[in-house]
Order: structure tokens, then C-alpha cells, then sequence
């Protein structure tokens, strides 16, 4: 093992967590590869063979991820905690386009002015953009 250390100039910590990846990947791979030698042999129907096929390769990266995952994002949680803040803080500052959206995508037909529309909770009335305040519409909270 040194000698791989050496020769690739590999630093302690790297191949501490190279040597486990090149384990999990060889027998998750060779477990594939039996997998669907035992389906190419056993199943005659070409539909139900590239399903089975299909889940096992599913299965396969499921699995590669979920034991091969952690040991390369040991050490930056840090990271990972920001990512989550920062994708929280668009998902706020895009809530009312999605809103906006989500309308216009499940309306069969355009609104021309001075239609009331409801998305949620909050009930629309569909202005005359040019005399608004550009937004084309006022929104108000419908009492149950």
C-alpha cells in the first residue's frame, strides 16, 4: 500500500478514502454484472429482461451513491449547510413568480382584463397593465 502512495504521490487522507471507493465500486459492479448475466439467462421476454435490467442499474447507482457518498463528503458539512440556507432563500425570493406561473399553466385560456382568477387562497383581478402599477393585477385574500 505504500508503495501505491508513493508511486502516485498520494497524499494519506485521499487514499484513505480511494482504497474503500475501489472496494464498494468492484463488488457493486461484479454484483451487477451476475445480476444480469442471471436475467439474460433466465428471462426470454426482451420487455421483462430490460426492465429487471433497468431496476438493477437503478439499484446499482442507488446503492453506489448512498455507500460511497459519504465517504467523500465527510468534512463539509459547513458546505452543505449553506447550500441549503442559499436554495432556501431563492425558493422565498421566487415564490410569487412561481405562483404567477403555476396560474398561466393550469388556465386553459389567456385572461384579458377584468377577469378574477383564483390561485390558492389569494383571488386575482386581471387589470388593464398600462393603467396599473405594471404588475396586471390586484390580489386579495379570499375569506372563507
Amino acid at each position: 500500500m505504500q508503495l501505491l502512495k508513493d508511486y502516485f504521490n498520494l497524499s494519506p487522507e485521499f487514499f484513505d478514502r480511494l482504497v474503500p471507493t475501489l472496494i464498494i465500486f468492484i463488488l457493486l459492479s461484479a454484483g451487477k454484472f451476475f445480476c444480469d448475466l442471471i436475467i439474460k439467462k433466465r428471462t426470454s421476454d426482451v420487455k421483462v429482461a430490460y426492465r429487471r435490467r433497468r431496476a438493477g442499474l437503478y439499484t446499482y447507482t442507488i446503492l453506489l451513491i448512498l455507500l460511497i457518498g459519504p465517504i467523500w463528503t465527510r468534512g463539509i458539512t459547513s458546505l452543505t449547510t449553506f447550500l441549503g440556507l442559499a436554495s432556501a432563500g431563492i425558493a422565498v425570493a421566487m415564490h410569487d413568480t412561481y405562483k404567477v406561473k403555476k396560474a398561466n399553466f393550469y388556465e386553459k385560456k389567456p385572461h384579458t382584463s377584468f377577469h378574477r382568477i383564483l390561485v390558492d387562497l389569494h383571488q386575482r383581478d386581471i387589470t388593464d397593465p398600462k393603467h396599473s402599477n405594471g404588475a396586471g393585477y390586484n390580489e386579495t385574500m379570499v375569506n372563507d
